[in-house]
């Protein structure tokens, strides 16, 4: 999960050789939308700001309605993270305090580092289309993290960090890869369609995996109203 991190990390601070950075203030920020490739890191701190890398500021849009910002890129075919000859637009995106909606779709990438470090945070994220979210914890906290992942999008969360509730809906091959050191008081999960997750760190699970989905926790973990069918698990595997 680290290596990941860094990489990513190293991916939005290197800019191409001919690119320019475009940089615009921003209010607060609620539900955050990203779409087409887009590669967006998230701090929080004292100001609100975007910091783009583009070759062309109308290689990409962005807007924001009240308190929902959207960024896309607008070349043509946005699965470009597999296409060399498509730019990757790179975002650097400081919050005074981190959205509670975010969604990632179209082979967009996010990494979160030091935003969740209050108990009463909530987050609702949706991540999908070969998507890919890291958070970087570093002791935070989320009280309600309700994820919705699918198609073949991955989802970690490195580090030490506190979820008092978890509420997991996978599919179609989708991944959740949390480490040991996640806590996560109690999960509920729905996996199905070949989605796997790693919740070592849980201490109760219950809910259901169907249709070749599979779910790791640990052998103290606190199985309730489990469900599993069609090659579903739900095992102490960790």
């Amino acid at each position: 999960i680290k290596s990941i991190f860094i990489l990513l990390l190293l991916s939005w601070t290197t800019s191409h050789l001919n690119a320019e950075i475009f940089t615009y203030p921003i209010e607060e920020v609620e539900v955050l939308e990203i779409v087409g490739g887009i590669e967006l890191y998230l701090l929080c701190g004292t100001d609100a700001s975007l910091r783009v890398t583009a070759h062309a500021e109308d290689n990409f849009t962005f807007s924001q309605i009240d308190k929902t910002l959207k960024i896309a890129s607008r070349q043509e075919g946005f699965w470009g993270l597999f296409s060399s000859g498509l730019e990757t637009i790179s975002v650097e995106m400081n919050a005074i305090r981190p959205p509670e909606t975010i969604t990632v779709s179209a082979g967009s990438e996010i990494g979160v580092s030091n935003c969740y470090s209050e108990d009463e945070a909530n987050l609702d994220l949706v991540v999908k289309a070969g998507s890919l979210f890291t958070i970087e914890g570093n002791a935070g906290s989320i009280d309600q993290l309700d994820i919705n992942l699918s198609s073949g999008s991955q989802i970690e969360i490195a580090d030490t960090f506190h979820i008092n509730h978890l509420n997991l809906e996978a599919s179609s091959g989708a991944d959740l890869e949390a480490s040991k050191s996640v806590l996560i008081n109690t999960a509920y999960v729905s996996i199905s369609s070949g989605a796997s997750a790693e919740l070592c760190g849980a201490l109760a699970i219950s809910g259901k995996a169907s249709s070749g989905g599979e779910v790791d926790v640990s052998e103290t973990t606190k199985l309730t109203d489990i469900r599993t069918n069609s090659g579903g698990s739900i095992e102490p595997n960790c």
